[in-house]
């Protein structure tokens, strides 16, 4: 089991202390919450997950406060939990490889799932903090599948309130094998005291067995028993930003539903009376998402919601309710649904009803109309009807539009106006700011470790909504390039308004003098905002130098003086040499204090440097060292009593290096005498043309000779 405990922790999960927000409460005050529930509360919903031995797991949805600008709708249930007892009639399914197990604990005693395989429990039920949030989490093994329930405050779509439960499945195919999962919630929803009110979807309120394919199913569905005085208004939402839409969905009574785990009795038409108890209806809901192929550990989340609806009311002989979105991200949806409710509440049958929609500038219909009529005929005492519309955003990309329906009837007085605002939240925004270093930037070009230069790019969302999908990435045509593990394009993933993330990328550079472009360019992938690129420079500098250094074991530096008799090793260096083919140094020493030793390369004689050895891939291309030649010649005190030694070194068959530092060729003496002597460069040519002689103390650069300290 610990292999499966290890694999819990895939979102960012932190326990909340138990004293503040981890509730097991005997009863809590306007709850009807059993022994043993753990509950997660607002201003506007409860929570409750069972967290007793039986029905482990199972949840139950309740308002608190409800509607806040209604008192009646108060700790009213909107999935059915008996009094005095935790969640236990809403369950869900898993199918693993045609095996349906119930998640949660077993139910020995409950109808509602008796029939299921049960699994064994990875994570109980506990207040957890997810992503920033707290959610009830629990976690179950259902045999190759790794499941975990999530249950948090969502914003619902036509309120724009906290006021809705997010219901959130992960699974994971924690086996070694393909495993074929599918998983179906069933909510045995319940609106105040009315177990059986109809289910509004689309242009149809629905009181008898109906099942909707995913293609056909709306953005959300509604119910409440009485448009003019309704107790409750619950709303499922089966599409949106972040929800899964299930692949099929059934309404039906409970009993059918309860009894059936995966598989029920489903008769088209048979009204939600019960099955096999008392004649009383009863409905209930389950959404299918179908059993598709998982391989070895992939895994898959499964989302939708539920909660309280928003519906804007007139009542009159002619009652009139819409409901749309409380805002429409104009980023990521170009159109949004309105629903429309009509009932007649008057004293007789209203002849000849039409329900007309006007929308303002911002906003259009299909068609391009700016107003639609649709005709309902005559409405008897009592009778409902629904009617729906698509409109379309056509040119809004920020702020509030309102936009109106009309209801007329032949025999009514007056027309019934109803208006509804809508909030066109504008797109994300993304900004780029390049920490770039001011003034110029001296470096020194090793071919083996190009130096390396860290580029800091910050993206800020300055727009309205969340940029989802933020990926940004560099490029830079020339004198810069990122090595094999440092990628050029980051997932930043999901910022808010306001939110802002920096990215550092190491840039190798390449030895190029002169003001460097690169460029830093963000988008949001789940968004049509354009991308946005900014382009910045570095100033760069790689002086062209030579220089020579006490080298081999340090004897005759300032700290380590040589003895008289012992071998002084001294390098010839080149510091950012461009277009190094052919190269020519002359330096200068005093014979009277050093002796240079002549014969074969080794402890006593010269070295090639590895300016001018071949690469591990140029010798193996060559099947070996040959390619490039150094040839040193000694040349005898002249008046002024210096000696000169004459390197020429050519890479010949190797090719000319753009630009290159390292070792041109070590040279060795013998110490002859105590004191101090120089040594130092007279000539540097590369390819005939010279290169400056190292200043006494560049930045980066000590010395252009050097001087040798011998012991007396």
């Amino acid at each position: 089991m610990a292999r499966y405990l290890s694999r819990v922790a895939y979102r960012t999960y932190k326990p909340i202390a138990a004293a503040c927000l981890v509730l097991i409460v005997a009863a809590v005050a306007g709850a009807q919450t059993g022994a043993f529930d753990i509950v997660l509360r607002n201003d506007y919903i409860v929570i409750s997950v069972n967290a007793s031995d039986e029905n482990t797991g199972r949840f139950a949805i309740e308002t608190t406060g409800g509607d806040p600008t209604r008192g009646d709708d108060d700790n009213q249930p909107l999935l059915y939990k008996q009094g005095g007892t935790g969640p236990r009639t809403s369950y869900t399914t898993v199918r693993v490889d045609g095996v349906d197990y119930v998640f949660g604990g077993s139910s020995p005693s409950e109808r509602a799932g008796f029939a299921g395989n049960y699994g064994t429990m990875v994570q109980a039920p506990t207040i957890i903090e997810v992503d920033g949030d707290q959610r009830i989490v629990a976690t179950w093994l259902l045999g190759n599948a790794l499941v975990t329930q999530e249950l948090g405050f969502a914003r619902s779509s036509t309120t724009g309130l906290f006021d809705t439960a997010e219901i959130r499945y992960i699974v994971e195919n924690v086996s070694d094998e393909p495993s074929e999962i599918g998983l179906r919630i069933m909510l045995d929803t319940m609106l105040g005291a009315n177990d059986g009110a109809p289910f509004r979807v689309g242009e149809q309120a629905i009181l008898t067995d109906t099942s909707f394919l995913g293609p056909s199913l709306p953005d959300f569905w509604q119910a409440f028993d009485s448009l003019t005085e309704p107790r409750v208004i619950g709303q499922g939402t089966f599409r949106g930003a972040g929800i899964t839409p299930p692949d099929r969905v059934y309404l039906s009574n409970w009993g059918a539903l309860a009894d059936g785990v995966w598989d029920f009795s489903f008769v088209p038409g048979r009204d939600f009376t019960r099955l096999g108890e008392f004649n009383e209806l009863d409905s209930a809901m389950a959404l299918y998402w179908d059993p598709v192929v998982f391989q070895p550990g992939e895994r898959r989340e499964y989302v939708t919601q539920y909660g309280l609806g928003g519906i804007s009311i007139v009542r009159g002989a002619l009652s009139l309710g819409i409901t749309s979105p409380a805002s429409i991200d104009a980023a990521r949806e170009t159109s949004f649904p309105v629903v429309v409710y009509v009932q007649n509440t008057g004293e007789g049958t209203l002849l000849d009803v039409a329900v007309r929609i006007c929308v303002p500038r911002g906003l259009t219909l299909p068609g391009n109309q700016s107003c639609s009529t649709r005709r309902l005929g005559d409405l008897p005492l009592g009778r409902e009807a629904q009617v729906t519309w698509t409109v379309l955003l056509d040119g809004a990309v920020g702020g509030e539009l309102e936009y109106t329906v009309e209801a007329t009837a032949e025999n009514l007085p007056e027309p019934v106006l109803v208006s509804r605002k809508i909030d066109i939240l504008g797109p994300p925004r993304l900004a780029v700011e390049i920490d770039v270093p001011a003034g110029k930037i001296e470096g020194f070009f090793d071919r083996w470790n190009p130096p390396k230069q860290p580029i800091v790019a910050t993206v800020k969302n300055v727009g309205a909504t969340a940029a989802k999908e933020v990926v940004v990435s560099f490029n830079a045509p020339v004198g810069m390039e990122l090595s094999a593990v440092d990628k050029a394009e980051r997932l930043i993933g999901e910022l808010r308004p306001d939110e802002s993330w920096s990215v550092t990328w190491y840039a190798s550079l390449l030895g190029y003098t002169g003001n460097l472009p690169f460029t830093v360019t963000a988008v949001d992938r789940d968004s049509n905002i354009a991308p946005v690129s900014v382009t910045a420079f570095l100033d760069m500098i790689f002086p062209q130098h030579g220089y020579l250094a006490v080298g081999g074991s340090g004897a005759g530096g300032s700290d380590r003086p040589a003895r008289v008799g012992e071998v002084v090793a001294i390098d010839v260096q080149a510091l950012n040499v461009r277009r190094i083919g052919s190269l020519i140094v002359e330096l200068t020493y005093d014979p009277k204090y050093l002796r240079f030793v002549e014969g074969p390369p080794g402890l006593f004689g010269a070295l090639r440097g590895d300016l001018f050895m071949p690469t591990a891939e140029e010798r193996a291309a060559r099947g070996g060292d040959g390619g490039s030649s150094v040839t040193i010649q000694h040349i005898p005190a002249g008046p002024d009593g210096l000696a000169r030694i004459r390197i020429e070194g050519d890479r010949a068959e190797l090719g000319a290096l753009n630009v290159a530092s390292g070792k041109v060729a070590s040279l060795r003496f013998v110490a002859l005498a105590p004191g101090t002597t120089s040594l130092n460069i007279e000539v540097f040519r590369v390819g005939g043309e010279p290169v400056a002689v190292a200043p006494e103390a560049p930045s980066q650069i000590e010395r252009h000779g050097v001087t040798v300290h011998i012991a007396p």
